[in-house]
Parts: structure tokens; sequence; C-alpha cells
């Protein structure tokens, strides 16, 4: 199919969708070919590590010999960002500024900075960029009338170019509304080119995988911008951050009700990665070594205070594991209580 084929255009604008919605804080600890080529503190004690050099999580893992996740973890709630090392260090919360109707949550850069979405207008919108301390950089403006984001950045690995959706009328001559996926180059913020009818697109290597609207499945270009359909049978949910993908691009994983779900690549494997009894996972966030899953969920130790809150717990990475995500061992103890939306992972 050409690259400049069109897809269907999304439905109702908000209908794909899920906002974010919480009760506030609560304190707790051919185009494409050249844009393309171009300390964890957890319940009870902490988190063992697993297998190494790639290979996949060992779920027997933890006679204490095994380094546990590392890196930083950035999310957010309806009006705090947290920025909380995994492998020692200070958590810290700040604001980062009035987050839109439709919040995609936090995205990380290569070169360690921080992008929220910021409210937008009728004109159009941008993100505030923070250094990992919270101090404010530099706003990105966009002037795009009538446009809102539908999904968080996403990061070539190269760092030169980023990419992210929009829900927009398809022109200024037709206010029809469509799905379409901006190629941005960083740090210049500059559009280099547009995909129509594609949204929530996720940079695996050099491969762009991008979301049809109206069916939910997955369909990736590679660095020559060819066509290589779609990904296995996946079928994500509409939700901002309902999938992801490993860096090297070997799994996919994606929501699914009470579990995650993981498809390999290479073999056609599909399997159970994390499931739940008490409720929901949603936003999966593979890490950078694709060891570990972080993943948004109810904590189950709030159950009995007048609050309920979700907050990340990251485990693990077992594509067939189908381990039980229990807040004891898993949940993270950061500085706020979070909502859905993306979550970033700094290396």
């Amino acid at each position: 199919m050409p690259l400049d084929t069109p897809r269907p255009p999304a439905q109702d604008p908000c209908g794909h969708l899920s906002p974010t919605s919480c009760a506030g804080p609560l304190r707790r600890r051919t185009l494409l070919a050249h844009l393309l080529g171009g300390a964890l503190v957890l319940a009870g004690g902490g988190v063992t590590g697993c297998g190494g050099g790639g290979e996949d999580a060992d779920p027997g893992a933890g006679s204490g010999t095994d380094p546990g996740p590392s890196g930083t973890l950035v999310y957010r709630n309806s009006s705090e960002t947290a920025v909380v090392p995994l492998a020692g260090g200070t958590a810290i919360g700040f604001d980062p500024g009035d987050h839109p109707m439709v919040d995609p949550g936090m995205a990380t850069s290569p070169d360690g900075l921080l992008l929220a979405a910021q409210d937008g207008d009728n004109d159009g919108f941008g993100f505030a960029v923070f250094d990992r301390g919270g101090r404010l950089q530099r706003v990105l403006r966009f002037e795009r009338p009538f446009a809102f984001v539908t999904h968080h950045l996403s990061f070539h690995r190269g760092g030169a170019r980023l990419a992210f959706s929009v829900d927009e009328p398809r022109s200024a001559a037709d206010d029809e509304r469509i799905a379409r996926t901006l190629l941005v180059s960083w740090p210049e913020a500059r559009v280099l080119g547009t995909l129509d009818g594609w949204e929530a697109p996720t940079w695996a290597g050099d491969e762009l995988i991008v979301r049809d609207p109206a069916t939910g499945r997955l369909r990736g270009f590679d660095a020559a911008g060819a066509d290589l359909g779609w990904i296995g049978d996946i079928v994500t949910d509409p939700q901002i951050a309902a999938y992801d993908v490993s860096a090297d691009g070997r799994h996919v994983v994606w929501q699914d009700g009470s579990r995650i779900l993981a498809y390999e690549r290479s073999t056609g494997a599909r399997s159970v990665a994390a499931t739940r009894e008490i409720s929901d996972l949603s936003s999966p966030c593979l890490s950078p070594d694709g060891r570990w899953l972080a993943l948004m969920t109810l904590d189950q130790r709030s159950a009995t205070s007048v609050f309920w809150t979700t907050v990340p717990h990251v485990l693990p990475f077992v594509p067939d594991g189908a381990i039980e995500v229990d807040s004891a061992r898993w949940a993270l103890d950061g500085p706020i209580a979070e909502c859905r939306a993306g979550i970033g992972w700094l290396p």
C-alpha cells in the first residue's frame, strides 16, 4: 500500500480515546524513508533481577545476586509529574503545567529530557520540556488549529526525530477530522512529514509502528519506508499508551483488561506476561533493556483507605510468565498517586 494512501478517518474525536480521570494528586511517597533513516523503592523490600544479556527474564530470579531495574521512571497525574530513580537516588515531584483534556502522559528523550503535553487552544497545542530536576527548559508550540494530541511522544533511538499523533481537521478547507501521525525533527521541533489515517506511533529501532484507529491493529514500516504489513493479529485498546514495543522490535506488549499480553514477532508466539484478579492493567512500558515491565494498576494496599489509588508497578518482563501482579511486591512508592497515561523510562 503506498505510504500516502489515507487510512479510514478517526471516528468521534473523543470516542476512541480515554481522557485522564482521577480525583487529583494523592500524596504518597518516498518521504517516510528519509524520515525513518535518518533507587526503586518497592513495597516488601525491593526487586530482584532476572536474566542478563538481553535474554528473557527468569521468573525464578530473586536470589539477590541479580540486579534490579535501572534508569528513571517518569509519570504524572492530573497536576504533578514524578521522577523516580530505580537504582538509588531521591524521587521528586514537580508541577508540569496544566494538562490537556486528553492527557498523553509523560515522554522522555534520548538526551535525558522530559516532555509533558500542555493544555491547548483553538490555534494549536504545545509541550513543556523539563530536565530531570523538573526545571523548565523550553516550550514547543505547534500551530495546528483545532488539533489535539492523541498519543505520547516516541523518540527515534538516534534522538534526531520523534513521532506523535493528533486528531485534527483534514485541511484548512476540509473540516472532516482524521487521525494523523506527525514526524518531527529534534530538537528543532520542525514537522518533517505526516502519515494520514494512523495514530499512536512507536519507534522500535529504525522501524515505525502505528495503529489503525478504526480497528486497533498495528502496522510497521521499515527504515527504507517499506510497508511491513500488519503485526500479527494484535488488536489493541483505543486508549492512550495501550501498547509498547521493545527497543529491538522483538516484543510487542499491550493491555487487555486484567492482563498484559505479549507477542514475539520472530516466532509469532502470543502469551500472557502479567495478570491480575482485582483490577485492570494499563499503560505497559518496557524498560530500555527489555527486561522489565512497568504498568499502571490499583495499589491494593490502598484498598483499606478512603481513596483507591493507581500507581506504577515494575516487574520482570517474562513473555509467557503470566506473573500475578502483587502490589506488596511490585508497587512503586513514588511521590504521587497516578492515573492512566503514558510512562517514560530513561536509561
